[in-house]
């Protein structure tokens, strides 16, 4: 197929660092065609933007700041202006994208609704026709409260008319937007699943562990944004009930941000239980996702309720590192018994019986990251899913042409 050099803009609006970021730099290094320009729209104080400003390097690769209306601040009745700021958005947007002349405008949003300054990005490409407006969904779609049910239905048939197409980055992903949107009600909407990129990671020169791991120590990693969903009491609560001779060979390393009266929660848990010396907080790392991996054990993701990928898990499995994870959203499209170890989320005794079988049976658990990392390197290939990615891109500016 002909390949048309494409100019692509992706419209991003986040706060903290997430998943997306891990999206648009995995898909961005593993871009098929080298001729295409990109242009990153992002708001504000998105700390994810700060990261890949410096890890995606590129004559081909822009980045725009822009203000948004929307923020990450709680409050609960900004529900209330929330469809004023939409409207408002549509068009203040055109002032940011008009003079780009793009050919296909991907809208990066989280959980539908989510951002709702990407959805008005779609309006706004829209209004500006440009020709290919794609929006990906990472997280689950969520059904509207009561106040806010007849903009959410509204909004939805907006995006579907506005949208060239919907791509999924898992099957929960896609299957939570048929059962909680009317998104794919309209018939003329093209949606599918398309996986995140995970890199093949290589072994590494400098094997030096950057935690300075004692012999016979065990690091157990749980790494993300620190939230109440994500699970870290869980996992606290399971480690504080493990047998003393496991205990004093194992440490948790908690990796990530999270706001303060959340970190403050879980630091008060752990002091409550006497593991300040075992349970360790590390905060972000600017370091490459796979040193930070090589130098763990194991990687726990306890998510209590819903993962629409899973990156850290895949991370995990490319690495070569074992994998215990909770049976929730996409994980299981990710991993299996076969390549790690699995457990329903909440479960306290289950995670914790897991980690003492980590510790008495580990060999076990080292033989399956071989099936692991073979399973997202065939299935999640960089290359692969962004060729896909591309190919979609094409399709539909080809159907405009």
């Amino acid at each position: 197929m002909f390949k048309k050099k494409l100019k692509i803009g992706m419209f991003w609006e986040q706060y903290e660092y997430g998943g997306v970021d891990s999206h648009i730099k995995y898909l961005i290094e593993n871009w098929e065609n080298k001729d295409d320009n990109f242009i990153i729209y992002h708001n504000k104080n998105n700390e994810g933007a700060n990261r890949l400003k410096k890890e995606l390097n590129g004559q081909n690769i822009f980045f725009k700041e822009f203000n948004s209306l929307f923020n990450d601040k709680k409050n609960y009745l900004g529900f209330i202006l929330i469809p004023i700021k939409f409207i408002i958005s549509i068009f203040k947007y055109m002032d940011v994208i008009r003079n780009d002349n793009l050919d296909v405008m991907i809208s990066q949003n989280g959980g539908y609704p989510a951002a709702y300054g990407v959805l008005a990005s779609l309006a706004t490409s829209f209004r500006l026709k440009i020709p290919v407006r794609i929006l990906v969904v990472h997280h689950q779609a969520l059904k509207p409260n009561f106040f806010m049910n007849f903009f959410r239905g509204l909004l939805d048939k907006l995006v579907s008319k506005t949208a060239s197409s919907i791509i999924c980055v898992s099957e929960a992903t896609y299957e939570s937007l048929k059962k909680c949107t009317l998104l794919l009600n309209n018939e003329n909407i093209h949606s599918r699943v398309i996986y995140n990129c995970v890199p093949d990671f290589k072994e590494l020169e400098d094997k030096k562990n950057i935690f300075e791991k004692v012999e016979n120590e065990k690091l157990i990693g749980i790494i993300g944004r620190i939230e109440d969903y994500k699970g870290h009491n869980d996992l606290i609560f399971s480690y504080s009930q493990l047998p003393e001779e496991i205990k004093k060979n194992n440490k948790i390393l908690i990796i990530g941000k999270g706001k303060e009266e959340q970190i403050l929660k879980v630091k008060s848990l752990i002091k409550k239980l006497n593991l300040e010396d075992r349970i360790l907080f590390k905060g972000y790392i600017d370091e490459k996702i796979e040193k930070i991996l090589k130098s763990l054990d194991l990687v726990v993701m306890p998510t209590r309720s819903f993962e629409g990928f899973g990156y850290t898990i895949a991370e995990a499995m490319s690495a070569g590192i074992p994998v215990l994870a909770s049976k929730t959203g996409a994980v299981q499209e990710l991993l299996s018994l076969n390549e790690g170890s699995l457990f329903q989320p909440g479960n306290i005794s289950e995670l914790t019986e897991n980690l003492i079988d980590f510790n008495i049976n580990n060999e076990s658990w080292k033989k399956k990251t071989s099936l692991a990392k073979i399973k997202i390197n065939k299935r999640f290939n960089a290359k692969k899913i962004a060729k896909e990615f591309r190919d979609h891109l094409q399709l539909k500016y080809l159907e405009k042409h």
